[in-house]
């Protein structure tokens, strides 16, 4: 195979902490389907990867972000660095991108939990961490999200990582 698989993963805070949700943002900016910022730098751009995936996941006592893309093995050091200077460039987000950002989650979330089974999973959760009743509070949630807090959640959490590369 000519292919490697990189996961670049970061600990994060479980879903009790506010930061969780500048998480969410972050993970949005980055990956928001075909237009996150990695997937246009990574693939549109460059055609160095197919799949890309940026996951936030924030449960009851931890939390962990993560890209995952495969790769030509000999695009590895470059798709690293890439990640890596995306992420960065958090710290420079203009309010338009931060909006954009916060509505497309707003839409994800109330499209992902149009599903019965979706939805009372998640009201499991909320109700094992807090209450079910912050389900009706989450999208405010993520409009309170200021810029300053997702750079302050960037430069606490997405700084030391741990990378995986499967080749």
């Amino acid at each position: 195979l000519n292919q490697a698989y990189i996961i670049v993963g970061f600990k994060t805070v479980s879903m009790k902490k506010k930061e969780s949700i500048a998480l969410e943002v972050i993970r949005s900016i980055l990956g928001r389907g075909f237009s996150g910022t990695l997937f246009e730098e990574i693939r549109n751009k460059r055609g160095l990867a197919y799949d890309l995936g940026v996951h936030n996941e924030s449960k009851i006592d931890y939390g962990y972000f993560a890209v995952n893309t495969s790769v030509k093995k000999k695009s590895v050091p470059l798709v690293k660095k890439i990640i890596h200077d995306e992420i960065k460039k958090i710290d420079i987000i203009s309010e338009k991108e931060l909006v954009n950002a916060k509505e497309y989650l707003k839409g994800e979330f109330v499209m992902h939990h149009e599903e019965n089974v979706k939805l009372a999973d998640f009201l499991g959760l909320l109700e094992l961490v807090h209450s079910a009743k912050d389900f009706n509070t989450y999208v405010e949630m993520i409009d309170k999200v200021t810029r300053s807090e997702v750079i302050a959640a960037r430069k606490k959490y997405l700084r030391n990582s741990c990378t995986v590369i499967l080749k």
